[in-house]
């Protein structure tokens, strides 16, 4: 039986062939269907008025009939692997944000895919965004596909190598316990990343990283490596180890389960969303409180 869907929300830029491949490869990651959502406005009576005087169909004034043929070329061609489907659905709301939660609660979504705009203000990309509202109020974990990611638009998006970063708390390895569940995870790559303020603290982080290692071995996991980083600055460190150990996704979880105010601005999630050219998954603060 299919698992709860991978919900992506498009809104009808350059930024939904993106997060579509991302949904569609996570979606093939959990064994899931996909379902792509688009948020309008609620047409107001005044304007329906006017429509049903005028003749006119109430999906051309409202843009529903607009967004779907949008919804429909974005999803043409999407496959997300045996006995899953790929759907699309045009929801109307005034708050998009809330609606695209509400929408992932009723379903009980695996997980929600947002891209985020593009990097001309790349100090705003994240607070005050639809994608950080998301992250805030969703009890499910959002991957976030950020403008360095552009190229992954259009193409045909396989899962196989992931990053996950370890700090030895509890929270970071909830990442470890949500991947290992998915029905095709174990076939994946892991890398485990620690980083070390200083040389000092290098023998802990190994031994936990080990530690962490010989957990997903014995669950089944072929590939693990472990890398610890020494550097001051944990978010710059993850997003360099990029470049050095390939991965397709960087998996972890949120800092902000107990300050939901502002989610992950000023946090390492934060900095390794703005700054990464690879798709960034976070287990949200609501997930991690529960």
């Amino acid at each position: 039986m299919a698992q709860p869907p991978v919900i992506a929300s498009v809104d009808g830029s350059e930024k939904a062939a993106r997060a579509v491949a991302v949904a569609a490869a996570l979606a093939k990651l959990a064994g899931a269907d996909l379902t792509v959502i688009r948020v309008i406005d609620i047409p107001s009576q005044r304007l329906l008025a006017q429509a049903d005087a005028l003749g006119l169909d109430d999906t051309l004034v409202s843009g529903r009939r607009e967004a779907e043929t949008q919804l429909a070329e974005s999803v043409a061609g999407v496959t997300v692997g045996p006995a899953c489907g790929v759907t699309f659905e045009v929801l109307e709301g005034s708050d998009v944000a809330a609606s695209i939660v509400g929408h992932a609660i009723r379903r009980n979504a695996r997980a929600l895919v947002l891209a985020t705009r593009a990097p001309k203000a790349v100090e705003r990309a994240i607070a005050g965004s639809v994608a950080d509202r998301v992250v805030r109020e969703s009890p499910y974990p959002v991957a976030i596909v950020p403008p360095g990611a552009a190229y992954l638009g259009r193409k045909n998006m396989q899962i196989t190598r992931v990053l996950v970063p370890q700090d030895g708390s509890s929270l970071a390895f909830r990442c470890l316990e949500f991947l290992i569940e998915l029905p095709n995870a174990r076939d994946l790559e892991y890398v485990l990343i620690e980083v070390a303020a200083t040389k000092d603290l290098r023998t802990d982080a190994q031994l936990r990283l080990s530690h962490s290692a010989a957990w997903l071995r014995d669950r089944g996991v072929k590939s693990v490596e472990v890398v610890v980083a020494d550097a001051s600055d944990v978010a710059g460190a993850i997003v360099g180890a990029v470049r050095e150990v390939f991965p397709d996704l960087i998996a972890m979880s949120t800092r902000g389960a107990s300050g939901l105010g502002r989610l992950i601005l000023g946090s390492v999630a934060e900095g390794v969303v703005r700054r990464s050219e690879l798709p960034v998954l976070l287990l949200t603060p609501r997930m991690l409180a529960q």
